[in-house]
């Protein structure tokens, strides 16, 4: 659903597993919104995951995408009149019967000892009462995750390698005999950058071996509304640089895709 990235042909296949890299403020979560949002309303079931919020909080950077409300008063609390007043329209009603259809919101803030195969359980679990089988995940973020094969005393880098390795096999598995693909965010340590290399990332071998592509992300400062997106890996095409428009105070990555599903272009109900 984001223009610019599908004329790249930007994107994992079912069982494969990616990482967003970024700084803070510099998009990564609000992509992983868009990524998740914009297949769930074509009739791809998503699946977004948070180490760090619970749902109410997830939600919120989805009302603020869907009704162009600013996130930052969404999350306030300041927005809720306007949210309600959102939710009464017939266009509304109709994408959020979508959304209940094929978008998971999963909060796993405060689970202590999270790891890739804790993560797999909940989602398990989630199959188990529901029947949702998703075929995107989107996991935010890495460095909440402690390595199932945890052993006292090892470094960070060896933990973040190990984890990298555990999510691998995490997206070689499946939920209800169904395969998915496994987007995962990740936190660039130190100061914000627009474009930087695979050097400026800490442990970046470690953490990048075993993915199929790893996508940079940023933005010069946050009240930039331009974002480069770029290839660190990958591992099935070429590579590529672009720049993509944004509206992060609607988490919004401006492009056909979204813009089409919301007007009626696109069928507001497309279920399998």
């Amino acid at each position: 659903g984001i223009t610019a990235l599908d004329n790249e042909g930007c994107g994992l296949n079912l069982g494969e597993y990616g990482l967003i890299i970024g700084y803070t403020g510099g998009g990564k979560t609000a992509f992983g919104v868009n990524i998740t949002l914009n297949n769930a309303l074509r009739g791809r079931r998503s699946q977004f995951i948070s180490l760090e919020e619970d749902e109410t909080e997830i939600a919120q950077r989805y009302y603020s995408n869907l009704f162009e409300i600013n996130y930052s008063e969404l999350h306030k609390g300041h927005a809720n009149p306007q949210l309600e007043e959102m939710f009464k329209t017939p266009q509304s009603r109709a994408t959020i019967t979508t959304l209940n259809q094929n978008l998971c919101l999963t909060g796993m803030k405060g689970v202590q000892g999270a790891t890739p195969g804790v993560v797999y359980d909940v989602m398990l679990r989630n199959f188990e009462d529901t029947g949702y089988a998703p075929s995107i995940v989107v996991l935010d973020q890495m460095q909440f995750l402690t390595p199932d094969g945890y052993k006292k005393n090892m470094d960070g880098w060896e933990k973040e390698k190990l984890v990298a390795a555990e999510l691998d096999e995490l997206s070689h598995k499946t939920i209800g005999g169904h395969k998915f693909c496994l987007w995962v965010l990740h936190q660039a340590k130190g100061n914000r950058k627009r474009r930087f290399r695979e050097e400026d990332v800490e442990g970046y071998k470690g953490i990048s071996h075993t993915t199929d592509l790893v996508l940079g992300i940023g933005r010069d400062s946050e009240s930039s509304n331009e974002c480069s997106v770029f290839t660190l890996k990958n591992r099935h095409g070429a590579e590529f640089d672009v720049n993509v428009q944004t509206e992060l105070q609607y988490m919004r990555f401006l492009g056909a895709g979204l813009a089409a599903a919301i007007e009626g272009s696109v069928p507001a109900v497309a279920l399998n």
